[in-house]
């Protein structure tokens, strides 16, 4: 009776393991980056930044940051900074926000109606403290999460060049540097109608 209980116990942890969001055996990569949509009628509208959960196991990311400043060494502090020496802004992600095994969440500039409004999708023009808006020219884009007050990079994408209109940047390799430029590739090309928020939006 004692080892039928022990084997019992056993096996409800070991199903708690997969059903309990957690974070072992994970990483949270940035996967795709479109940084210069077609007719964009406001700044930085129809951007988006795609992560890409490597593991297997959910993954809460929950409280965790997206910021395109370098300047993020307070974003942990409380209270929360109100600005940031570059003048760039910084979005912390909303409780409740998981990111599956081998899954895929999509962080959009703007609400956009048939693409945003579901579970895998977050819009981030609410941001914290200023605006997120990729630089088309280069930026600095960062995901963080906090560990005692302090930020830890989880990803990271530092770029220097040029996007092309209308062309996302896609990642290769989830094991491979975010900053290994041969690690991204151009992906499909939007049609206006998919840049106009088309329920059919393509992403690469």
């Amino acid at each position: 009776m004692a080892k039928r209980s022990r084997r019992l116990i056993c096996g409800l942890l070991a199903l708690l393991w997969f059903l309990v969001p957690h974070s072992a055996d994970a990483r949270i990569v940035i996967n795709e980056v479109m940084g210069k949509p077609l007719h964009q009628s406001t700044a930085g509208r129809y951007e988006f930044i795609e992560l890409y959960n490597s593991g297997n196991a959910v993954v809460d990311i929950s409280g965790y940051i997206l910021t395109d400043s370098a300047d993020y060494a307070d974003m942990c502090s409380d209270p929360l900074p109100t600005s940031t020496a570059d003048h760039e802004g910084f979005f912390i992600i909303p409780s409740g926000t998981y990111i599956g095994a081998n899954d895929y969440l999509t962080l959009w500039h703007t609400a956009i109606p048939g693409v945003t409004d579901n579970n895998k999708s977050v819009v981030y023009s609410g941001a914290n403290v200023a605006s997120i808006v990729i630089n088309d020219h280069g930026d600095d884009l960062h995901i963080l999460r906090c560990q005692n007050g302090t930020p830890v990079v989880v990803d990271e994408f530092v770029f220097s060049f040029d996007f092309n209109p209308n062309i996302s940047l896609e990642r290769v390799s989830a094991d491979d540097s975010s900053n290994n430029m041969s690690n991204w590739y151009e992906s499909i090309k939007f049609t206006e109608e998919d840049t106009e928020g088309a329920t059919d939006y393509i992403r690469g």
